[in-house]
């Protein structure tokens, strides 16, 4: 009953993604290894490097990006991208940056609670993943090793 009336009116979709997906890829796989999905969880971080599974959250990444392209264009609805660095930042700045009708009479909020999630966990297993890309994926077939 809704979806015939995105054909007529203005809708913007707003997606907010991260600029290092690789970044993104090796924090959604530690968070959801480990169940410590944002830093306010108490507890040892145990959690072991895994390249496949990393790489298996890549792709779910860039497919949901995929999907989310796909369905705007299907239902012609404008696509609008922020980035989650500088909306943690500062949220104001971004929302008014997409220059929305209506979204001026309101006042959009200074802060969220929202963080970048980094630790030099994030940053080493982030290395030795662009390094296990290359070797696994990015060398010819007769010298790829095997993914540990």
């Amino acid at each position: 009953m809704f979806e015939p009336c995105l054909l007529h009116l203005p809708v913007t979709a707003v997606n907010l993604v991260r600029r290092d997906s690789i970044a993104q890829a090796v924090s959604y796989q530690i968070a959801a290894s480990s169940r410590r999905w944002t830093e306010a969880f108490d507890g040892e971080l145990t959690t072991q490097y895994s390249y496949p599974r990393i790489l298996a959250r890549l792709k779910q990444i860039a497919n949901s990006q995929n999907l989310i392209r796909s369905f705007c264009d299907l239902r012609r609805l404008e696509l609008r991208t922020i980035y989650y660095e500088d909306f943690v930042a500062d949220p104001a700045a971004c929302l008014l940056g997409l220059d929305l009708q209506g979204l001026r009479e309101v006042d959009p909020p200074e802060h969220t609670t929202m963080a970048v999630q980094s630790s030099e966990l994030n940053r080493e297993w982030r290395e030795r993943f662009a390094r296990d890309f290359w070797d696994y994926e990015g060398s010819a077939p007769s010298q790829k090793r095997s993914p540990r």
